[in-house]
């Protein structure tokens, strides 16, 4: 039944990273060329904060009930977009302070060449 339960969660999450579009520019933004998606991110937190508020105008003039669940999706999309903007900084700096630049990476040994390439592609020991 656990084996059943943690597969069943595992997957939701996979797919939920592999084709939600906020998990997807989650995940670019962490990327090498995450810059531009970082812009694209801070600009669509407002756009998502805007809808919610829309949303909830119209159901303070007795809108639909169902515009509750996207009040809250526009909200929680709005707040994560916010999130990846310190995190994206924070990532940012500690890969510049703690990966050699490219243009020393020729003057490395083979070994700590190989060493560099293997932990820049995320793997551990």
């Amino acid at each position: 039944m656990t084996q059943f339960a943690l597969s069943t969660i595992f997957s939701i999450r996979y797919r939920l990273l592999r084709y939600a579009p906020t998990n997807i520019l989650l995940i670019r933004t962490h990327g090498r060329h995450g810059v531009r998606w970082f812009l694209l991110a801070v600009g669509l937190a407002a756009v998502f904060f805007y809808a919610a508020a829309i949303s909830t105008t119209i159901l303070n003039h007795d809108g639909p009930g169902w515009l509750n669940a996207l009040v809250i999706l526009f909200t929680w999309n709005g707040f994560k977009m916010l999130r990846i903007d310190p995190v994206t900084l924070v990532l940012r700096r500690y890969v510049r302070v703690t990966q050699p630049d490219r243009a020393n990476a020729d003057t490395i040994g083979e070994e700590a060449q190989t060493q560099y390439e293997v932990e820049s592609m995320g793997a551990t020991r």
